[in-house]
């Protein structure tokens, strides 16, 4: 019995590294591509996670964030950023402004990179040329990181992007080469 345990176990193991592991953070380059209004969603997209499939099929990881929490995250941690990168000393400044500005903007990168607050995950895929898309999977994350749902789709399923879906819309023209859209 203890045996069927621990096969139950590596089975469990390796399962969650397949759905879990390609939606980890480190070295992600989350850059922004819409949002859905106040108080929506706001997309980000992984330009390291992007391939290019056989078929102009494009693959990509999309993050999907809460304005509002958003929001609160970064206010929470704007302040001390921006004084550290200011570099007050004395009430001289030690570096020019666009050096200052660069910084910030270094910042947030990492912020978006490090955050951690309730999002969802999700591995999608293009299909260039003919104006499609289609969800692989994702996973739903509560405030402190911890998965909370798998979100599964349908590999053979591809749905047509039409003036209804314009985050997706949107996603197709940055990835999508034009001669293809």
């Amino acid at each position: 019995m203890k045996s069927f345990s621990i096969k139950s176990e590596v089975i469990l193991a390796v399962l969650g590294v397949i759905i879990f592991g390609p939606f980890e953070a480190w070295g992600a380059d989350w850059t922004y591509y819409g949002d859905t209004g106040p108080k929506g969603d706001v997309y980000y997209y992984d330009k390291e996670s992007i391939t290019f499939l056989p078929e102009g099929v494009v693959g990509v990881r999309e993050r999907v964030i809460k304005d509002e929490d958003l929001k609160k995250a970064f206010e929470e941690k704007k302040g001390v950023v921006q004084k550290f990168i200011e570099r007050r000393v004395s009430g001289k400044k030690t570096i020019s402004k666009e050096e200052s500005d660069k910084l910030y903007e270094e910042w947030q990168k990492e912020f978006l990179r490090d955050l951690v607050i309730a999002e969802r995950r999700i591995q999608i895929e293009l299909k260039c040329g003919d104006k499609k898309f289609r969800l692989i999977s994702g996973v739903e994350y509560d405030g402190k990181g911890n998965a909370i749902k798998g979100i599964s789709g349908s590999p053979s399923e591809w749905l047509q992007i039409v003036p209804e879906t314009p985050i997706v819309e949107r996603l197709y023209k940055i990835l999508c080469p034009e001669k293809s859209q």
